[in-house]
Parts: C-alpha cells; sequence; structure tokens
C-alpha cells in the first residue's frame, strides 16, 4: 500500500498537517508514504489535483483507492488507513 501526500508550501492546512503525516509513518512502517510538492514535483501532475489542498491518496496495486481532499484529524487518516488494511 502507498500513501500519497500532496501539498504546497504556501499551503496552510498542509503545513499544519505535516506532524500528522509524519506520525503516521511511525505508526504504519509497513506503508509507504510519499510526498509530493504540487508546485516543485511533476510526479504530483499525474493525480491532477483540482480542488484544494492537501490531498491524501490510497493507492494498492498502482490502483487508486481512497482520496481524502483538505485537512483531517489524525484519527480521520488512521481509520481510512486501517479500514485499508481490514481489507488486504
Amino acid at each position: 500500500m502507498k500513501f500519497i501526500s500532496i501539498s504546497a508550501l504556501w499551503c496552510s492546512s498542509c503545513l499544519i498537517m505535516k506532524k500528522t503525516i509524519k506520525e503516521l509513518e511511525e505508526m504504519y512502517p509497513q506503508i509507504e508514504f510519499i510526498t509530493y510538492d504540487l508546485d516543485f514535483d511533476e510526479e504530483s501532475k499525474k493525480y491532477q489535483i483540482t480542488s484544494k489542498l492537501p490531498v491524501y491518496i490510497l493507492i494498492k496495486d498502482n490502483i487508486e483507492t481512497k482520496r481524502i481532499i483538505g485537512e483531517q484529524k489524525k484519527d480521520v487518516l488512521i481509520q481510512n488507513i486501517e479500514d485499508y488494511l481490514i481489507k488486504e
């Protein structure tokens, strides 16, 4: 499983969420966490971000299975990850 985080330096919600994403990385070492900056990482363009930031994408077998948009509580992200892990 991959957890893609797309943010930008100018996005205040993205800056707030950085600590939470780091904590999730430590909680779930079995998940590959990848972070892209919308303004600097060309790779982020393939995810077609058209709404607000940050955007979190769960990917399994190279297929997007969940997209979470905007600043979220840590518990919400944990629940989404746990739901995904149960399905594996």
